[in-house]
């Protein structure tokens, strides 16, 4: 297997990028409460890392918010195209998380997503 080039890294997250924000866009139209529950309790627990600095629990944590928002996209093509992007950038993600402030600045980005899932405004998603 070739090593990654930059112009590699670049694509798969733009492709990413696309596919996470059709994955919210389709959730914000049919997410339920339970869902919007499970994801604030989620994000409630990567507060708590980010403060302890707990790098492996963010991480997992990060993995299981986006997992939940496929699920709630409805939208099964979607969500097996993220999984198959997420297998190919498992190394690259967890080396971010390490990368001083980027876990932080992904929890940001987090509670962006749960403000446009709770009033289900999919033009913000």
């Amino acid at each position: 297997m070739r090593e990654m080039t930059l112009g590699d890294i670049d694509e798969v997250f733009t492709v990413r990028e696309a596919i996470e924000g059709l994955a919210v866009h389709l959730a914000t139209q049919r997410v339920d409460a339970a869902t919007v529950s499970r994801l604030e309790q989620l994000l409630k627990q990567a507060a708590t890392a980010v403060k302890r600095q707990e790098f492996a629990t963010f991480y997992e944590l990060d993995m299981e918010f986006h997992r939940t928002i496929l699920r709630a996209s409805g939208n099964s093509l979607v969500a097996r195209i993220a999984e198959m992007i997420h297998g190919q950038m498992h190394l690259l993600t967890a080396k971010a998380v390490y990368t001083p402030g980027r876990f932080k600045g992904a929890h940001v980005e987090h509670e962006a997503v749960m403000r446009c899932l709770r009033v289900g405004d999919a033009e913000a998603a």
